[in-house]
């Protein structure tokens, strides 16, 4: 996860890779519990992981240097992922 700053605004930017053997596609991210609408999902397919894709997720959000943030990936049924990186 890299957190940087880009056109005056703070955004985090999260490396996916999906390596199970199911397709992932993403419905909800969330930052530290909050809900993330100002997300862009680069992947060859869009918002959908399938086994082995690579891609990033950039999120518009507010950070500080020094803190921890948790960034948590959700399915529509489930979670896809989680990651904690300290700004």
């Amino acid at each position: 996860m890299d957190f940087t700053t880009l056109n005056d605004s703070n955004i985090v930017i999260l490396h996916f890779i999906n390596s199970g053997t199911k397709d992932v596609i993403l419905a909800t991210v969330k930052i530290d519990g909050e809900t993330q609408n100002k997300i862009t999902v680069d992947s060859i397919h869009g918002l959908t992981f399938q086994p082995g894709d690579s891609g990033t997720i950039t999120i518009e959000h507010e950070w500080i240097t020094g803190n921890n943030y948790t960034v948590n990936m959700f399915t529509s049924d489930n979670m896809a992922g989680s990651y904690t990186d300290t700004a």
